[in-house]
């Protein structure tokens, strides 16, 4: 599977992407894959509570409410690059 890493060029990256960090776009790559919090926590070695602070933070960045309004935001953000 495959997980997403902040693109080379910051000039073709929305904003708002370099506002997340590699860690926070890492979770974001994993829930697109369909992972659960645990399967997330075990691929990364951090606790559950750690990828759901982790996926806190995203959806305050990004004004998002739960995980399909995230996937979708990673959707338009892969087929964008």
């Amino acid at each position: 599977q495959q997980v997403a890493t902040r693109p080379r060029r910051a000039e073709a990256v929305p904003e708002v992407v370099t506002a997340l960090t590699r860690r926070e776009l890492e979770v974001v790559g994993h829930v697109a894959a369909g992972l659960t919090n645990r399967e997330i926590a075990a691929a990364l070695y951090v606790s559950i509570r750690t990828v759901t602070s982790h996926l806190d933070h995203v959806y305050t960045k990004l004004a998002l409410t739960g995980r399909p309004a995230l996937i979708e935001w990673y959707q338009r953000l892969m087929s964008a690059q």
